[in-house]
């Protein structure tokens, strides 16, 4: 499954006889005028003359980001020659935004939603970060980037087939807390991860500029191999997903072209190849989600201001890249106690962001103790904190590719029994069949340990291929002979009881799966996973549809603009705003392409 990425620059550069100011050279070239200059007034580049347009209608004048409303980004005072930033239309191509958390809840509960998915997935990203960064060499440079919202989406779709000590640990790193037992309300959490797939495919419909984003699930099963009804339904009603028998026992290469042929169509022929090899024999399960992201920055740079210019990874240790450059308002925050700035380059539409972290102190170094040091609460209170503010940037051009195995990263977070035969519970996905079971593997010498590992006893795994795609979760379920732990003890993974309250006097639709999970006797299917496998690619060049809408930025002689020069290791993100969900969250410790000279 391909996930291509692509975001759309156009930026905004000084230029006259085609002449270009960039910012590591702004510097000496202000001490200069500054110099020949003694008058008061308005600070000129050399050879610049920056357009003033006289706008007397704020709605016809060139858009200048304005800060989001939802992300709580503050007004700052801006030059007489631009418009005053305004708050975010509440209507889109003159229609009424459509947010699914305002139609359909009340604004308390609205939040209480909001506030689940954002800390869920913010806290996710960060842990999933940390855990694979203890997994990777001790001071790896290399670039981290992966998805928080699919791999937490297709997790949720893990728990909504576990049960006993796998559906703990699910909840667990998903970071689902409060009041009531979770076990008793899972369905209230898909139904509000739901929500964020409903706001994520309305962005379009009500705004054909906004950003495309397209996720996709698919259950594929082996022909004859038993469904539940109950997890049917939710995967179907819930996440869209589909269901689908393929014959990966005796024709796993024509399971390999229906799988790939779905994943194309979902993504409107974007992803035409997910699976590079046809699955093992083995294989009973595949469980896949597919994302396509493709968006266009509000303010574009242009091609013409590129040039290579050096990246300290660290002190003496400088590679060289294609740096693009731009000037204008953009949402900006410095905080001093912690020692980084923050800066947004919004998409159209107004509702998704790039966020980029850069640490004051430089290199590989700096940056992983300043991860060590983020929270959900510290990135909230940095958006929070964003200002529109007149600044100068620097940001690499980059092509990215990201591939991980996330079985070792996800057991240091705790969720050891789904990859294991003798422990992994996922009854709530099918109740297994006498007999149906291909191969088993040889009985463990001991009872396998509960704390999380970070490998296997070579006797609990059947050999399988690893299946490589570009971006894909893809347990695969095998037959196990029994489980250890079956009835652990749950562990209490409560909401507010207030909301359940509220949610049951909406009489939501049920599909009996906490009945299903919670009623004596359930049998374990015997399915484990064999990997997780996860592959991003993203491409952030200066290309773009629209021309830039300002070709100018006035510069007062007090110097009082941001500098945003990305040319040492930071970390971007880029997140849905409304729901405050992280989409892709990235490390860049060294932009690829790199060269050795400049």
């Amino acid at each position: 499954m391909k996930f291509l990425l692509t975001l759309s620059f156009l930026a905004l550069a000084a230029v006259s006889h085609a002449q270009f100011i960039y910012p590591d050279e702004f510097e000496s070239l202000r001490e200069e005028e500054a110099r020949r200059q003694s008058t008061a007034g308005g600070l000129h580049l050399p050879m610049f003359e920056p357009t003033v347009q006289n706008i007397n209608d704020v709605e016809s004048a060139p858009y200048y980001p304005p800060p989001l409303a939802q992300s709580g980004f503050q007004q700052q005072d801006q030059p007489d020659s631009r418009p005053p930033a305004a708050s975010p239309p509440v209507r889109v191509n003159g229609k009424p935004t459509n947010n699914p958390f305002d139609t359909f809840l009340p604004p308390r509960w609205r939040d209480h939603v909001i506030n689940i998915i954002s800390r869920g997935v913010t806290k996710f990203t960060l842990d999933m970060d940390h855990a694979i960064e203890k997994s990777s060499p001790a001071n790896s440079r290399e670039n981290l980037l992966f998805s928080p919202v699919s791999l937490t989406l297709t997790l949720a779709m893990v728990m909504l087939a576990s049960n006993g000590k796998t559906f703990e640990e699910v909840t667990k790193i998903l970071g689902l807390k409060s009041g009531v037992d979770i076990s008793h309300h899972s369905e209230i959490v898909h139904q509000i991860f739901g929500l964020l797939i409903q706001q994520s495919e309305q962005m379009q419909l009500l705004d054909p500029t906004a950003p495309q984003c397209k996720l996709a699930f698919g259950i594929f099963v082996e022909d004859g191999y038993p469904v539940r009804e109950q997890f049917k339904a939710v995967s179907e009603k819930v996440y869209k997903s589909e269901v689908i028998s393929v014959d990966f026992s005796h024709h796993n290469r024509q399971a390999q072209s229906v799988i790939n042929d779905w994943v194309s169509n979902k993504t409107n022929h974007k992803i035409k190849n997910m699976l590079y090899e046809p699955p093992s024999p083995l294989t009973d399960v595949i469980i896949t989600s597919a994302l396509y992201f493709s968006g266009e920055w509000e303010q574009h740079f242009m091609e013409g201001s590129t040039k290579r210019k050096p990246f300290t990874i660290e002190n003496g240790e400088t590679v060289y890249v294609d740096m693009m450059y731009n000037g204008g308002y953009f949402p900006f925050y410095e905080d001093k106690q912690l020692g980084v700035k923050i800066i947004g380059f919004p998409y159209k539409g107004h509702e998704v962001t790039m966020y980029a972290i850069l640490p004051n102190n430089p290199g590989a170094a700096a940056l992983r103790e300043m991860k060590h040091r983020l929270t959900p609460e510290i990135i909230e209170n940095l958006i929070a904190n964003m200002k529109n503010s007149s600044c100068i940037l620097s940001y690499p051009k980059m092509k990215l590719s990201s591939t991980l195995k996330l079985q070792s990263a996800l057991e240091a977070l705790g969720l050891s029994s789904l990859f294991n035969p003798y422990t992994a519970d996922l009854s709530v996905l099918s109740p297994g069949r006498a007999g149906f079971n291909r191969t088993q593997p040889p009985p463990p010498p001991s009872a396998p340990s509960r704390a999380p590992t970070t490998g296997f006893n070579g006797g609990f795994r059947q050999p399988t291929k690893t299946l490589h795609s570009d971006f894909t979760f893809e347990p695969r379920f095998h037959g196990a002979r029994n489980n250890m732990y079956r009835r652990a003890k749950r562990q209490s993974r409560p909401i507010d009881q207030d909301f359940v309250d509220f949610l049951n006097s909406q009489k939501l639709p049920t599909f009996g799966v906490d009945e299903l999970r919670n009623s004596a006797g359930i049998s374990n299917p015997g399915l484990y996973a064999d990997d997780v496998i996860h592959k991003v690619e993203m491409t952030v060049n200066e290309k773009g549809t629209e021309a830039a809408a300002a070709t100018s930025v006035i510069l007062d002689r007090s110097g009082d603009y941001k500098r945003f020069i990305a040319n040492r290791p930071f970390v971007f993100f880029i997140r849905h705003d409304l729901a405050k969900a992280i989409w892709f969250w990235g490390t860049m410790n060294r932009p690829t392409p790199f060269y050795e000279t400049p």
